[in-house]
């Protein structure tokens, strides 16, 4: 048995905003980079955001050029021997930028290096 699906009028998420349409990845839009543990950039990525404020306890804000609406973003933790374990988190994410939060292995806030990628549209 086949089945059919047909879709009239334009789609929305639950929040009324344009999902990204199946296949069509002209419209969509990637920003990414490494900072290390002293809030410097490690590289550059995308080359189309910055650190716009770092705290050595472990808090990045980034920024870039806004997207359309708030972009997934995915952030993991760069490996350094000398702090091999803990977690990154993502915080007050926006259209234009996010909060990096990393922390050791007991919870406390420290400030260890990162890479993220935003995507959107």
């Amino acid at each position: 048995m086949s089945r059919r699906y047909e879709q009239h009028g334009r789609r929305h998420l639950p929040n009324g905003s344009d999902p990204i349409g199946l296949g069509n990845l002209a419209s969509l839009r990637i920003v990414y980079g490494q900072i290390d543990g002293t809030g410097d950039i490690v590289l550059a990525g995308s080359g189309d955001w910055s650190i716009d404020d770092y705290d050595a306890a472990g808090s990045t804000t980034i920024i870039f050029p806004p997207f359309a609406d708030t972009p997934i973003i995915v952030l993991t933790k760069v490996d350094n021997p000398d702090t091999s374990s803990g977690e990154v988190e993502v915080s007050g994410a926006t259209a234009g930028g996010f909060i990096a939060l990393t922390f050791d292995s007991t919870g406390t806030a420290a400030s260890m290096g990162c890479n993220f990628i935003a995507v959107g549209t």
